[in-house]
């Protein structure tokens, strides 16, 4: 295996591992509002399955990964599924910026009040 196949790799694995322990944190802080606070706004608990879904899409994108490991690996391999990861980050930041919206109007419902 050459030495920037090796180094693509070392960066798919960190990449993919930061992901999904933000992911990870995530869940935990929508799960921990609706729970704590009592919220009930369902686009909350969509945002929640959303994320818990892209978990399981990174799983599945890891244990791809390990199968293609056992064969020999092409640059244009390892760039693709850097390609699906970084289609899965998009995600993550779209859930994020979708948190935030929802955030604001809370906010905005208890400043009103």
């Amino acid at each position: 295996m050459s030495e920037t196949i090796c180094m693509k790799l070392y960066y798919f694995a960190t990449a993919r591992q930061v992901i999904e322990d933000k992911t990870e944190h995530f869940v935990k802080s929508t799960s921990e509002l609706e729970r704590i606070k009592g919220v009930k706004d369902t686009r909350l608990v969509v945002l929640s399955d959303q994320a818990r879904r892209l978990l399981a899409e990174l799983q599945v994108l890891d244990n791809h990964m390990k199968v293609l490991l056992k064969t020999p690996l092409t640059i244009q391999v390892v760039m693709d599924e850097l390609v699906n990861l970084r289609k899965m980050e998009v995600k993550y930041y779209e859930y994020c910026s979708q948190y935030n919206d929802i955030l604001q109007s809370m906010l905005t419902q208890i400043n009103t009040a």
